[in-house]
């Protein structure tokens, strides 16, 4: 028992200096930042304090994500050619990479699936001073594409190439008697939602992409579709430089193109930030014409992918506004039925007017790292709210990060818990459900990350070798869940928005506690 305590001291003695020592670095940090905008000069303990930043953990990857060895002009439009490393600078201070993402399915039925892929343009800020707001924009979607970011890419691409149903080998978890009856249910509703996702996007089962993607086929309707038979309205919301999941999306069904598998979609990418727009219509120029001639297909007119500036607002003028011209551009006179309701005594002009403005029109609402920011909660979840259409839904995509996911999701319920047991009796607004485990890598990772930090050291083989011991370290050190885990959650409307009651509740509540 004694040799217990000894070990419980020690354990927590290095957790001690270990937080001392990440904040000791983080200054270093700072101080380095300070002193290369002054003079120029970078001190050597910049690497390694580095460590402890939270770019210094890598991510899951679950995207293959590499650089060209090739050249482009800084506009994007000049696919590669040369061996030369695509980097260039321009006069605002950033450096643009043509980078190819790729996704290799999971298949049971292909020994040999072919990996698709997809090119983007990004940036890497130069000047460290360049994390700042942009007339009150945040400018973190100019620093990296967040891992968050490309993890949600990569779950929807799973939903729509990889062909295993079954609920073991999705999460490669035993289920076993140990097992909780909400541990069971998050399993059940993991493989739910990603049929729900495919039945969107997709007009036929998931089994027959691997296996025929060049050739036309018949017309075949998916019962599982319950909210438009031919076409599906995606909207993602900051997107950073470059909104992966949405582009993924888009090169899928450029790759489909002539079949069809996959649904006449529309997509939208949005970013309040206008660098992040600008390199976003560069990628969605580099999707429809590079990635197009990659995988073999040609433009289709059931393809259209468009880049437009969106900043979250709550106001029921500039908000209202914004949210009715962002679900203009999908407007193809396939209006829904479902709108946002008024509660106000207006006259049959205005309310008629409410209700152009109001109506939602995207089955499918993205978004990946964008609960960070609890001073724009209110802001987001409107815009989801007067966006996503009833029966429609919104994944989110982001680590926990402090308290501020769960504020986030404080906020939704303040809104169901209002309106189901005010006197309006209209019910909830969304389904709300977090899911911590959602795909395989990410889980088995994380497991076996948490793992060697709570046994203070790595592992390794007998025969790895001192690099490989080295990078296991590196990550170990630097993986914090609370910053780098990926989270899921999921939101599915249940009734139309209500702009007096729903909106009310929202601004009020995010007044008080910003106050």
């Amino acid at each position: 028992m004694l040799w217990q305590m000894d070990d419980d001291d020690t354990q927590r003695r290095r957790l001690d200096l270990e937080k001392e020592e990440r904040a000791k670095a983080r200054w270093t940090m700072l101080r380095n930042a300070l002193l290369k905008k002054k003079n120029g000069g970078v001190d050597d303990d910049v690497i390694s304090s580095s460590n402890y930043s939270i770019n210094a953990f890598p991510g899951f990857n679950l995207l293959d994500r590499t650089i060209f060895n090739s050249s482009t002009d800084s506009d994007g439009d000049t696919p590669p050619t040369t061996t030369t490393t695509t980097a260039v600078t321009n006069r605002d201070d950033h450096e643009y990479h043509l980078v190819r993402n790729s996704y290799t399915p999971n298949s049971r039925t292909n020994a040999n699936p072919r990996p698709i892929s997809f090119i983007t343009r990004e940036t890497s800020i130069i000047d460290p001073y360049s994390h700042i707001k942009y007339n009150g924009i945040d400018n973190t979607g100019n620093v990296r594409v967040w891992d968050a970011e490309s993890t949600l890419a990569a779950f929807i691409l799973s939903i729509i190439l990889d062909d295993y149903e079954d609920i073991v080998e999705l999460l490669k978890v035993k289920i076993d008697e140990n097992d909780t009856a909400d541990e069971h249910q998050q399993r059940r509703s993991i493989v739910h939602l990603r049929r729900d996702i495919r039945s969107m996007i997709m007009t036929r089962p998931r089994t027959s992409l691997l296996r025929d993607n060049s050739s036309s086929s018949s017309s075949s309707s998916n019962p599982q579709s319950s909210l438009s038979d031919d076409a599906c309205n995606i909207l993602e919301l900051g997107a950073g430089q470059a909104g992966l999941a949405a582009l993924a999306i888009t090169n899928m069904a450029h790759l489909y193109n002539g079949t069809d598998i996959i649904k006449s979609l529309s997509t939208v990418i949005t970013d309040g930030h206008p660098t992040c727009v600008a390199n976003n219509k560069v990628c969605a120029r580099l999707v429809s014409s590079i990635s197009s001639s990659i995988n073999g297909s040609s433009s289709s007119s059931r393809v259209s992918l468009q880049v437009e500036s969106l900043c979250w607002d709550s106001s029921i003028d500039v908000g209202g506004d914004t949210c009715q011209r962002i679900n203009k551009l999908v407007d193809n006179e396939n209006w829904f039925t479902n709108t946002i309701t008024t509660t106000n005594t207006k006259n049959k002009e205005e309310e008629e007017e409410d209700q152009h403005r109001q109506r939602p029109a995207y089955h499918l609402v993205l978004a990946s790292d964008c609960t960070h920011f609890t001073n724009y909660h209110d802001g987001l979840l409107l815009t989801i709210a007067r966006t996503l259409i009833v029966g429609g839904v919104a994944l989110l995509c982001q680590p926990r990060r402090g308290t501020t996911l769960d504020e986030f999701m404080t906020l939704i319920t303040v809104v169901n818990d209002n309106t189901n047991n005010n006197n309006s009796g209209i019910g909830p607004l969304f389904c709300m459900t977090m899911y911590e485990e959602f795909h395989a890598k990410i889980t088995t990772m994380h497991k076996s990350l948490m793992m060697d930090k709570e046994g203070g050291s790595i592992k390794s083989n007998a025969d790895d070798d001192e690099d490989d011991t080295s990078v296991k370290s590196l990550l170990e050190r630097s993986y914090d869940p609370n910053r780098h885990l990926p989270l899921l959650l999921v939101l599915v409307k249940l009734r139309p928005y209500d702009e007096t009651i729903d909106g009310d509740i929202v601004r009020g509540y995010h007044n008080n506690i910003t106050r």
